[in-house]
Order: structure tokens, then C-alpha cells, then sequence
């Protein structure tokens, strides 16, 4: 069994935009774009201004051709509903 697929991780970033049931995020220490489904933000509201956390399966992570990286299946919380402690 391959452990590489198993492996979690998580990205700290800002929001950039939403458009196509997706919504795309800027990450704050490594400036790559990162793209998830719209129903994978635990928050119905979107707070420009905040830090966003992704968290991850490697396995459901895939770079695309435009160098984004896209998570098929993840949890994105704003840190304002981390810190309200939702």
C-alpha cells in the first residue's frame, strides 16, 4: 500500500474570487493558486479580508495545467470562524 496518498497537509491563504462553483485562494507563504469546490468552505459567508486554512488528503490534490494546484475534496475555515470556535 502506497502511504503517499495518505498523507494530510494544509495551506494558510487568502481568498481571491468565486466563480464556477469553485473558489480560488492565493496561498500567503508560497504564492501558488489554490482552487476548491465552493461546498468545501465550512462557512456560507466569505470574508475577503481573512486567512483562510485548507486542509487536505494528498490524494485528492492535482496540479493543473495553468500551475494551480485544485483540491477535489478538502475543508476550508476562515480564521474568523476558527477563532469565533465554531
Amino acid at each position: 500500500m502506497e502511504t503517499a496518498n495518505y498523507k494530510a497537509g494544509h495551506v494558510l491563504c487568502k481568498f481571491v474570487s468565486e466563480g464556477n462553483e469553485e473558489l480560488t485562494f492565493k496561498g500567503l507563504n508560497d504564492e501558488v493558486i489554490y482552487v476548491t469546490p465552493r461546498k468545501c468552505l465550512w462557512e456560507n459567508t466569505i470574508y475577503p479580508d481573512s486567512t483562510y486554512c485548507i486542509s487536505f488528503w494528498e490524494k485528492n490534490k492535482r496540479e493543473r495545467e495553468d500551475g494551480s494546484v485544485y483540491f477535489e475534496v478538502s475543508e476550508v475555515v476562515s480564521k474568523v470562524r476558527f477563532m469565533a470556535g465554531e
